[in-house]
Order: structure tokens, then sequence, then C-alpha cells
């Protein structure tokens, strides 16, 4: 006997929500994943530059950076001028640096 109409467009209804969420599944990266590859690439980076270099990279992440910081040149007491931007320019790094940052 056949299925009546409405059994059967469940059927094929939850066929297609069941391929729709496996797809899904495959297709997410799982955030401790995530998180392991940019911690990776950026002690990668890190690990390129001189002392001088570092200490311009690194940015204090404290109460008060935290809540100020901007990357607009915004002319807040932690940078140096109105116009001149925290950190390591791409311009002063060697090529490799440069590939190791983007």
């Amino acid at each position: 006997m056949p299925l009546p109409l409405s059994r059967f467009l469940l059927a094929v209804l939850l066929a297609f929500g069941a391929i729709g969420v496996s797809a899904a599944l495959q297709r997410t990266t799982p955030a401790a994943d995530s998180t392991a590859r940019a911690v990776a690439a950026a002690n990668a980076f890190l690990a390129t530059l001189d002392a001088a270099q570092q200490r311009k990279a690194h940015l204090d992440f404290d109460e008060r950076t935290r809540t100020v910081w901007s990357n607009l040149p915004s002319g807040i007491t932690m940078q140096v001028g109105a116009t001149e931007r925290n950190g390591l320019k791409l311009g002063a790094m060697t090529p490799a640096q440069e590939k190791a940052a983007l």
C-alpha cells in the first residue's frame, strides 16, 4: 500500500534535513583547532622578530587597553601621537617577517 502524500513529503524533508546537517557539520572547524592554528601562527611570527621589534609588536592586554584599543589613529594616550600608530610597521619588517605577519 503506498504512503499517503503527507508522510512521503515528511520523509523527504527529513532526509534532506539530515543531509544538510551532515554537510554543515563536516564544514565546521572546531574552535579549539582554529585557536591552536592562530596561536601557532602568532608564535611563529613573534619568533622571527628581534627584541626591539618584539617590544613594538606587543601591546599589553590589561583593563585599560582592552577598553580603549582601536585600530584607528585616535590620539589616545597609549599612542605616541595623534596619527602615529602603535606596533611594528610592515615596512620595517623583512620579507620573511611580513609573510609570517600576514
